[in-house]
């Protein structure tokens, strides 16, 4: 459900997930299933197998269900009737760019900010989401996420991008590089970003 609709997005419209049933003849064996890929591209529905579709999106699913469950646990009543902060979650995706097209990398950034957008439940209680933490060097991620900033559709200060160089008298140097409101990068990137 969930996944499939974020790879479909993903995707533009491409490809969703099926699962195919198969019915066995053999005495001894039952029947049995496969999670695959229907290509909606040539507008005829076609089953395809992970493999067949690429690294990238057999690279990008576990990003998705990770995504996809990263709600956080709504606050709960304790026995004294004061209400916790509920649970909070930490996604780290490594790379998420990599097999992946500049123009879906860019998709992708805009996946992961809904993905940390507060919601609300069927009661109207407000759902937090748990924080996205991603190391990449797409230029295409950061831009997007520039972009949707500069559309005021995603507060800088919701964003921290933290670049390493290499520090001059050795080892590594990690700062913050800022985001101005119109969704400019105040601060240089590192060096060897790109």
């Amino acid at each position: 459900g969930k996944v499939s609709g974020l790879l479909e997005r993903l995707t533009r419209g491409k490809y969703k997930i099926i699962k195919l049933e198969f019915k066995s003849d053999h005495a001894n064996m039952g029947d049995f299933s496969q999670v695959a890929l229907l290509d909606l591209s040539n507008g005829d529905q076609v089953p395809v197998l992970f493999q067949d579709a690429g690294v990238g999106i057999s690279q990008i699913l576990p990003i998705l269900v990770a995504i996809s469950r990263s709600p956080v646990l709504p606050p709960k009543p304790t026995r004294y009737g004061s209400r916790n902060r509920g649970l909070s979650r930490l996604t780290h995706i490594e790379q998420p760019e990599l097999h992946l097209h500049p123009e879906m990398q860019a998709d992708l950034a805009d996946i992961l900010i809904d993905a940390v957008k507060p919601g609300k439940n069927r009661d109207g209680s407000i759902i937090r989401h748990s924080q996205v933490l991603v190391e990449t060097h797409s230029e295409s991620l950061i831009m997007r996420i520039q972009k949707r900033i500069r559309e005021g559709k995603l507060d800088p200060s919701d964003v921290a991008i933290i670049g390493v160089d290499n520090f001059a008298g050795g080892g590594s140097l990690a700062q913050e590089y800022r985001i101005s409101s119109e969704g400019k990068l105040v601060d240089e990137l590192p060096r060897d970003f790109s």
